[in-house]
C-alpha cells in the first residue's frame, strides 16, 4: 500500500501569498490549477472519498481513494489505496456508495499543485474554508527515513512552519 508523509497548514491572504513568492525563488512553479469535488462517506475504518478532478484544460478524472492515517497536528503518515475509474461512472458510484454508507461531507476546492523531488506542493482554496498548503512526500513505505527530511527541507524553503498546522482532513473541518 503507497505511503505518504503529509503535512497541512492554514494560511490567510497574506501568508499564502508569501508562500508563492517562496516557492518562485525556489524555482518550485509555475503550479498548475485543478480544480476538485471531494464526497466524503461515512466508513467503519479510516476515510472514504470519491474525488472528480477537473483540469483547466478541461480533462475529468475520477477516483476513489480509501485512506487513514492519525489525526494529529504536525506530519503524519498516511496509507492510501487510489482506484481510478471512468468520469461516466463517478455519479453512479457516489448514489451506490451514499445509499450504503452516507455522505459524510462534499469539499469542493481548487488545488495548484506543484511537485519537488518526491514532494507533491497544494495550494488549496476550499470552499467555506478558506486557504492552505498541504505538502505529500510519496513513499514506498512509512519507514522511509528520508520522507521527514525532504519535507522538512520543503517546509523550510516556503515558510510554513509558523503556521497553524491542522490535524484532519477538510471534511473534518
Amino acid at each position: 500500500m503507497p505511503s505518504n508523509l503529509e503535512l497541512k497548514v492554514r494560511c490567510s491572504v497574506g501568508e499564502m501569498r508569501l508562500v508563492r513568492e517562496a516557492a518562485t525563488a525556489a524555482g518550485l512553479g509555475p503550479f498548475a490549477p485543478v480544480s476538485h469535488r471531494d464526497t466524503y462517506f461515512h466508513a467503519p475504518q479510516g476515510r472514504l472519498k470519491l474525488r472528480e478532478i477537473r483540469h483547466e484544460d478541461g480533462t475529468e478524472l475520477a477516483e476513489l481513494i480509501g485512506y487513514g492515517r492519525e489525526d494529529m497536528a504536525g506530519a503524519r503518515w498516511s496509507h492510501y489505496t487510489r482506484v481510478e475509474i471512468p468520469v461516466s461512472s463517478a455519479e453512479e458510484l457516489r448514489q451506490a456508495l451514499g445509499s450504503t454508507l452516507g455522505v459524510m461531507r462534499v469539499v469542493d476546492k481548487v488545488r495548484e499543485v506543484g511537485v519537488w523531488r518526491r514532494t507533491r506542493i497544494h495550494l488549496d482554496q476550499v470552499k467555506a474554508l478558506g486557504l492552505f498548503v498541504e505538502l505529500e512526500t510519496v513513499t514506498g513505505s512509512a519507514t522511509d527515513p528520508t520522507a521527514r527530511q525532504e519535507l522538512d527541507e520543503v517546509v523550510r524553503m516556503l515558510g510554513l512552519d509558523q503556521l497553524e498546522t491542522i490535524p484532519g482532513s477538510y471534511a473534518d473541518l
